[in-house]
């Protein structure tokens, strides 16, 4: 199983995920770049707000495409219960042992 540790890279400040069975690098994650004179606090919480943001649309988005499936399916439901009560036909399909 692998197991892997991150660490900041005393070079150029970017997180690396780093094998711990051989020493190597799996992966490198480039460092946000600040605006000259910008709070790097401040920059954190607006991307957190836009992050919380995007999460609650995505979450009513979801729950509206639920809601909409499930009177697409209720509908469906109706219309082929209402199609079996017209045609009245409730014999059950042939089975293999009624075929011997």
């Amino acid at each position: 199983m692998k197991k892997s540790v991150y660490a900041k890279c005393p070079v150029c400040g970017s997180m690396l995920e780093v094998n711990t069975d051989s020493g190597s690098i799996i992966r490198h994650f480039k460092p946000k770049e600040h605006k000259e004179g910008e709070d790097s606090l401040s920059t954190a919480l607006k991307d957190l707000r836009d992050r919380e943001t995007k999460l609650d649309e995505s979450f009513s988005k979801g729950k509206d495409t639920e809601k909409n499936k499930s009177d697409r399916l209720e509908k469906i439901f109706n219309e082929k219960k209402e199609k079996a009560q017209k045609e009245k036909d409730i014999r059950p399909g042939l089975r293999e042992i009624d075929l011997d």
